[in-house]
């Protein structure tokens, strides 16, 4: 059965997700014969094909669709999904950048409530740096 890699924005009002989910873009970039790579800004599709060295390269937006809603919204997306392809597994990615939401979308997803409103910079640094570990 397939992975799927898709991307996920958890809020407690469809209106918060969407404002979160709002603005989002991807960039596929390939430099000569090499693999093509996602970026999510033009300016980090310049930056990779100076770092590999410039020469022939092509960049192309991609249609960018982020599942987005309450928890019970993106898990029926998601159960649809599976049930129409057959998906197994999906990889989520929170295109969230920063820390206190980015949290806030996966503890609401995984189930849990979402208090990273009350918790201190030290406890969203440490968060962070912990759901970073688990990403790897």
């Amino acid at each position: 059965m397939p992975l799927l890699a898709i991307s996920v924005v958890v809020a407690d009002t469809r209106t918060e997700a969407a404002r979160l989910a709002d603005g989002f873009r991807r960039f596929r970039v390939q430099v000569g014969d090499a693999q093509a790579v996602n970026v999510g800004s033009l300016e980090q599709a310049d930056a990779f094909v100076r770092q590999s060295g410039g020469g022939a390269h092509r960049i192309e937006e991609r249609e960018t669709h982020i599942v987005h809603g309450t928890r019970d919204d993106a898990l029926r997306e998601l159960g649809e999904l599976q049930r129409r392809y057959g998906v197994a597994e999906f990889i989520v990615d929170t295109p969230i950048t920063e820390a206190a939401p980015r949290i806030a979308s996966l503890r609401l997803l995984a189930g849990g409530r979402d208090d990273t409103h009350t918790a201190t910079d030290a406890n969203v640094a440490r968060a962070h740096h912990s759901l970073a570990v688990a990403e790897k």
